[in-house]
């Protein structure tokens, strides 16, 4: 699986080095938020950590880098479709953690609430579709 060609690249059109940085900030990002979790216990840090943890292992899928970094060379499609999942139930936990909706919007709390459930529920069915 060769990796997307994206116009972010070095003038010889090699995308890796540009592929890493970008998943190398997001990394950083995700480390920032978790030890900011470690520090106040607030849990929107943690769900926002792991919403961009996800997103990382999507993106590394999607520029061919699990070949390189885990050493096999079969694209990760069951691995990216559950990363993205889980950064999508990640995501969801974090704007509801982090916009108080229980507090503030009720009715669209609910609505969270259901879409949370239901993409928890296709991550438990999802080795089972594919």
């Amino acid at each position: 699986m060769d990796p997307i060609p994206y116009p972010l690249a070095t003038p010889g059109g090699d995308t890796a080095p540009v592929a890493l940085l970008c998943i190398g900030m997001m990394l950083a990002l995700s480390a920032y938020n978790l030890s900011i979790f470690a520090g106040s216990r607030d849990r929107s840090y943690l769900w926002y950590s792991l919403s961009i943890a996800c997103s990382t292992v999507v993106w590394c899928s999607y520029f061919g880098l699990q070949s390189a970094l885990l050493g096999y060379h079969k694209p990760a499609g069951h691995l990216a479709g559950l990363a993205e999942l889980a950064a999508c139930l990640f995501a969801l936990l974090f704007t509801r953690d982090f916009l108080d909706l229980a507090g503030k919007l009720p009715a669209l709390d609910r609505l969270y609430a259901w879409t949370t459930a239901l993409v928890a529920c296709t991550m438990g069915l999802f080795p089972f579709v594919q």
